[in-house]
């Protein structure tokens, strides 16, 4: 299994979501774009692979530089069960998720955050597992960090921002201005993501990176949304090495979803803590569009208990549409880590 890491930076905001924006740009938003370029260029053995499950993605994640200028990379963060309701980070670092995975691994029944305390420039979590009380992790600004990181990051509030812009429309009965507002977010921040496949080409993938950075990503881009630019920052050699020992599945137990995926048979409900959203709406170009299916989707971050290996299995959604000559697909399948 390859696998490929890319940062990149958005030039200006971006539109994700259908009745309401998302923060995050979703696995499913990335591969289906890619794929659209790819159909266009006739690049069938990139679309194949795609269909056949064997290129997966994580969604667009947020990243920060630490003191050092070397980045670290995030994990959106879930709601975690809790006695207390000031927990107010929306992230968690990579060392931190890994710390927290092992606390769960490590406990009989789901752990439960009991108290924060206050420090100088932080606050320290305390879980309770298996009757005793554990330590590791830290809030700092909004994010969750390890206590070993407390030095190297400073207190982060905000990464990815709502964006709302007015923008003027010509009434053409009236002659008047229409003003209308379009709404998105901002990222403040480099993003990240992953992608693993048998066989990945490289020069290939940057071809068609290169072509979407242009064209944009998401919504409104005849607007000129969702721009953006492959950067190489170098990322901090520790996290690296623990997200790229993490993506292989070695046993029934906690992971990580780092992009959407669809309620399989290969994740345990009942042990997992997830977040669900869903797939809906409106897809294909302007003067030929097609309704989505809605599909419950388990959402970046969602801690899943994994009973099988998740590469085996290609979750595909197809799509029937009875004007078109061609079946559209949406690619499910997106990397685990843990």
């Amino acid at each position: 299994m390859n696998l490929i890491i890319k940062t990149l930076v958005f030039k200006t905001p971006y539109h994700a979501g259908w009745r309401h924006t998302e923060r995050l740009l979703s696995n499913t938003t990335l591969i289906r774009s890619l794929t659209l370029i790819a159909s266009q260029l006739n690049l069938t053995e990139f679309i194949n692979k795609v269909r056949n499950g064997k290129l997966r993605s994580s969604a667009l994640l947020p990243a920060i530089l630490d003191k050092e200028g070397v980045l670290r990379l995030l994990l959106p963060l879930i709601k975690l069960p809790s006695r207390i309701k000031d927990v107010k980070a929306s992230w968690i670092s990579l060392k931190a998720a890994q710390e927290l995975l092992r606390t769960f691994r490590s406990c009989k029944e789901v752990p439960i955050i009991v108290d924060l305390i206050a420090e100088k420039d932080h606050q320290t979590i305390i879980f309770e597992c298996n009757g005793k009380l554990h330590k590791g992790l830290a809030i700092k600004g909004k994010v969750i960090i390890h206590q070993e990181e407390l030095n190297h990051i400073n207190g982060v509030n905000d990464l990815i921002v709502p964006y709302k812009e007015i923008r003027n429309r010509i009434d053409r009965v009236s002659g008047s201005a229409d003003l209308f507002p379009v709404v998105g977010h901002q990222a403040l921040t480099p993003l990240w993501f992953l992608m693993i496949s048998e066989e990945i080409n490289e020069v290939l993938l940057d071809r068609l990176l290169n072509i979407l950075s242009k064209l944009g990503i998401g919504g409104l881009r005849s607007r000129g949304w969702g721009r953006f630019e492959i950067v190489k920052i170098p990322i901090h050699k520790e996290y690296k090495e623990i997200l790229e020992k993490g993506v292989f599945y070695k046993e029934p137990n906690y992971y990580i979803s780092l992009g959407d995926t669809s309620l399989s048979d290969i994740i345990d409900l009942r042990k997992s803590i997830i977040e669900l959203g869903f797939i809906e709406g409106l897809s294909g170009v302007s003067n030929n569009l097609y309704i989505l299916p809605k599909i419950a989707l388990i959402r970046p971050g969602s801690i899943v208990y994994l009973t099988k290996r998740p590469y085996d299995i290609n979750l595909i959604e197809e799509v029937e549409i009875p004007y078109l000559n061609y079946k559209p697909f949406i690619q499910l399948s997106t990397v685990f880590w843990g």
